[in-house]
C-alpha cells in the first residue's frame, strides 16, 4: 500500500480563535476536479471574522477563499487544463447551500469547504481562471475575491464603463478601495487614450501601453 502524502494546513477549528497549523492528507482529484499546487493565498477580513467570538460556526475546515497555483494533477473527465499552468480560483457561487445564520457562500471553498491555507488545493476544473503570463501570484490572488468586489461596485452598482466621464465618490481607502481607485483610473483613462489616439495624425498611431507609476497615477506610452 502506497504511503499517503500529506501537507501543512492551517484549520478553522471550533472554539480556537487562532488557525490552527497541522499536517493532513494531499487532496485527491475526482474526475471533474483539479489539483493545484498553492502559490499564493489572500487573507480576507472575514477569515479575521470567523476566528474572533462573532461566529461560533460548528465546522473544521482548511481556511483560505483567495487562492491562485499551478496545475499538477486532475481527473478523467477534465479538459483543456495546463499542467504547471497557474491558475485563479473563482469560487463565488450564489447558488451554494448556506448554514443557517451565514451568509450563502458559507459552503465554499475556505468557508466551510477546504481552503487554500494549505500545500495543495482541489477544485472543480469550471473555478479555475488561467492568470495571465507575467502577473505574479501574490497580484493576482486579489482577483479571487476582492478585486471582483470592488469591480462589481463600480461596474455594477456605479454602471462605470472603459472611457467614461462620470465621476464616482470613492469613501475610504482601505484594502477595497485602494483597488478602487486603481480601476477607476484605469476606466477613465480609457477615455483619454481614446481621446489621443483620434488626435494622431497618422493612423498607425495608437496607445502601446498602460502602467502604474504609483498606487494613485498611470503613464501612458504613446507611439506613431
Amino acid at each position: 500500500m502506497a504511503p499517503v502524502r500529506t501537507m501543512r494546513a492551517a484549520f478553522y477549528t471550533p472554539g480556537d480563535n487562532k488557525a490552527v497549523l497541522k499536517d493532513t492528507p494531499i487532496p485527491t482529484p475526482t474526475s471533474k476536479q483539479v489539483l493545484l499546487k498553492l502559490a499564493a493565498a489572500g487573507v480576507c477580513h472575514s477569515d479575521v471574522y470567523f476566528l474572533s467570538d462573532d461566529v461560533l460556526d460548528p465546522r473544521t475546515y482548511v481556511m483560505g477563499h483567495e487562492n491562485v497555483g499551478y496545475a499538477v494533477e486532475w481527473g478523467s473527465e477534465v479538459t483543456g487544463i495546463v499542467k504547471g499552468q497557474l491558475y485563479a480560483v473563482w469560487d463565488a457561487i450564489p447558488c451554494a447551500r448556506a448554514v443557517p445564520g451565514f451568509p450563502p457562500f458559507s459552503e465554499s471553498i475556505g468557508l466551510g469547504e477546504n481552503g487554500g491555507y494549505a500545500e495543495y488545493l482541489v477544485v472543480a476544473a469550471s473555478e479555475l481562471v488561467p492568470v495571465p503570463k507575467g502577473l505574479a501570484p501574490e497580484v493576482a490572488v486579489v482577483s479571487a475575491d476582492s478585486l471582483i468586489t470592488v469591480y462589481n461596485a463600480l461596474h455594477n452598482v456605479a454602471e462605470l464603463r472603459p472611457g467614461t466621464t462620470k465621476r464616482v465618490l470613492i469613501y475610504g481607502v482601505g484594502g477595497l478601495g485602494h483597488q478602487a481607485v486603481q480601476l477607476g483610473l484605469l476606466l477613465a483613462y480609457y477615455h483619454h487614450l481614446r481621446r489621443l489616439s483620434h488626435a494622431q495624425n497618422s493612423p498607425r498611431s495608437r496607445v502601446s501601453s498602460v502602467r502604474h507609476t504609483d498606487s494613485w497615477s498611470l503613464e501612458l506610452d504613446i507611439t506613431t
